[in-house]
């Protein structure tokens, strides 16, 4: 099977505007009843700052997921030590993180876990709305922790968090344009009589208006304990789905990247000059689509519009003579998993 197809819009070739969205409390803050789903990837650097970035993550490759979820703080068993908090984070066990939420204001007020507790008497903010690119904000926080055996230690620390870059974020399953990026860094130190640690911390999260919760997510950790032993943790994590679950109802969609099946395809000869194909095997009758971008996320056209094709090779080819060298990237959906190739025009 082969189809040909021609660009004659030079209109479409035109470089998209980017524009600035703004983290708000309606849609972006804590919300009780979501559950977060992301996906732990192997840690990649976060890339450049600034303006119409774009952020290549199409190679990551998962190992397990992260379920967050948001629950009435008043629910907690130990909500009486924490009055403030309006929104708790289970990650699961007998740990939940503390929130207080207001309509300009997200503070860490505290955690507890099954035999401790931190209470941050100077809440440690994680947000403040509306924000968005060029926002910036620091402060320090301080409190105490209150351990199993009865040990108190002090705790104090500072925090920043800036919105240092926005553009096109291209993952294993999507293609995402007018994305925020807000750096946060932390340093925390706990220390008593015959104790210490230091916590250093950089977190880039990414954001897109509609989508609650962050789309992707870098974590550097670094800890130095009491005898100066340095250790570290990174990682990464794509959110799962495009809106968030309701923590009481079951998870009934089908992942984008849980369990997701493997096809082959492909984009040859790369680079090409003015005729690329596509090709792809598909061992039973699957829905396809096939979608072409420029390198900032803008969609030119659809290669293959969304239709039922039967088992076997496919392949199509078209004529990209109205478009410039460079690069661009070639989506691929099949059924309700998606993939993303970049192909390299020349002349």
């Amino acid at each position: 099977m082969k189809k040909i197809f021609t660009f004659g819009m030079v209109s479409l070739l035109s470089i998209s505007a980017f524009s600035q969205i703004t983290l708000t409390h309606a849609k972006h803050a804590l919300r009780a009843g979501d559950v977060q789903v992301m996906h732990k990837a192997d840690y990649i650097e976060p890339g450049p700052s600034g303006v119409g970035q774009i952020w290549n993550f199409s190679d990551l490759k998962f190992y397990g997921e992260d379920r967050n979820h948001m629950i009435d703080a008043t629910t907690v068993e130990k909500y009486g030590a924490l009055p403030s908090a309006t929104v708790a984070i289970n990650t699961g066990g007998d740990f939940h993180s503390m929130f207080r939420i207001t309509a300009t204001e997200n503070d860490n007020v505290g955690h507890f876990g099954k035999d401790y507790h931190v209470i941050f008497t100077q809440p440690y903010r994680r947000m403040i709305y509306p924000f968005t690119y060029g926002n910036h904000y620091r402060s320090n926080y301080s409190g105490y922790g209150v351990y199993a055996n009865n040990a108190e230690t002090d705790i104090t620390g500072d925090y920043s968090f800036e919105a240092d870059a926005y553009g096109t974020l291209i993952l294993p399953n999507n293609v995402l344009t007018n994305v925020l990026r807000v750096k946060h860094t932390m340093s925390r130190y706990e220390f008593a009589r015959c104790f210490y640690t230091e916590t250093q911390q950089t977190r880039y999260l990414y954001y897109t208006d509609n989508q609650r919760y962050p789309v992707f997510a870098t974590l550097e950790t670094m800890w130095i304990n009491n005898n100066r032993d340095t250790s570290w943790h990174r990682s990464a994590a794509v959110s799962e789905f495009v809106h968030t679950v309701p923590a009481d109802e079951p998870i009934t969609q089908k992942p984008m990247m849980a369990d997701r099946k493997e096809y082959i395809h492909n984009v040859f000869p790369n680079p090409f000059n003015d005729e690329l194909k596509v090709n792809f095997i598909l061992d039973e009758k699957t829905n396809v689509a096939i979608e072409l971008y420029t390198l900032d996320g803008l969609k030119l056209r659809d290669i293959c519009s969304r239709r039922s094709l039967e088992q076997g090779v496919h392949e199509f080819e078209y004529n990209t003579s109205a478009l410039p060298a460079g690069a661009y990237f070639v989506k691929f959906i099949f059924n309700d998993f998606a993939f993303v190739k970049q192909a390299v025009k020349i002349k």
